[in-house]
């Protein structure tokens, strides 16, 4: 073998080396055993972009360069560098420089004080500011509503092909909860979604601390291994 050829092997080697190093984002640990793509791991993983993970009976921690992510036990989602997909369950983080995509809806912090609790059951996604402010928009952006401190809200779609009688029947519905609720619930028109679609929003009662530990609660004793 040659020298140029030598030469071309160990710029390969290094250029694949790099490439797997730029694409590790961050570190997965549990008390426990959860599910990483196709495989069970205990203890913790390497995470990479677009690594899936879901959480059985144990809660999760995912340490990225972009936030801290706290997994609640059922939950499943993909993540990435600065964003996690929210299939199912519920997840928490700080901060304004990470967010969650939940069906319709993407949630992020307003600053570096907010703190963010979500929770998708199914196409409804509840998202509780545990402080600070949370933003919640559309899909394509379209800013929804802020979200204060100590508060929480549902927020569904109306379904794609909806018929008009089945939207006035849901706008008079929630018009039932905004009188009982105050300012609490509302409709709102969003953008992303389908034409003449609108998003249901309605208050959410939440305890002293009940979302926090809705996430953190119930941890097992698995002995803990690397994958």
């Amino acid at each position: 073998m040659t020298v140029r050829s030598l030469l071309v092997v160990f710029v390969s080697i290094a250029m694949v080396h790099a490439m797997a190093a730029s694409a590790t984002i961050g570190i997965a640990t549990a008390k426990g055993s959860f599910r990483v793509d196709d495989s069970y791991v205990a203890g913790n993983a390497t995470l990479f972009e677009g690594t899936a993970i879901e959480t059985g009976l144990s809660t999760g921690e995912l340490s990225l360069s972009k936030a801290k992510v706290v997994m609640a036990t059922e939950t499943r989602g993909r993540v990435f560098q600065d964003r996690l997909v929210l299939d199912r369950g519920k997840v928490q983080w700080d901060g304004s420089t990470f967010r969650t995509m939940a069906g319709e809806f993407q949630i992020v912090g307003a600053d570096s004080s907010s703190k963010a609790m979500v929770e998708r059951k199914g196409e409804t996604v509840q998202v509780a500011s545990l402080s600070g402010t949370v933003n919640v928009l559309s899909t394509t952006g379209e800013s929804l509503m802020a979200v204060a401190a100590g508060t929480a809200y549902d927020f569904t779609p109306y379904p794609q092909g909806a018929s008009p009688s089945e939207k006035k029947d849901a706008s008079a519905s929630n018009k039932k909860k905004k009188a009982g609720a105050g300012a609490a619930g509302g409709t709102k028109t969003a953008a992303g979604l389908s034409t003449g679609a609108k998003v249901l929003i309605t208050a959410v009662a939440i305890g002293a601390g009940g979302a926090a530990a809705g996430v953190l609660a119930t941890r097992d004793n698995t002995p803990s291994t690397s994958r």
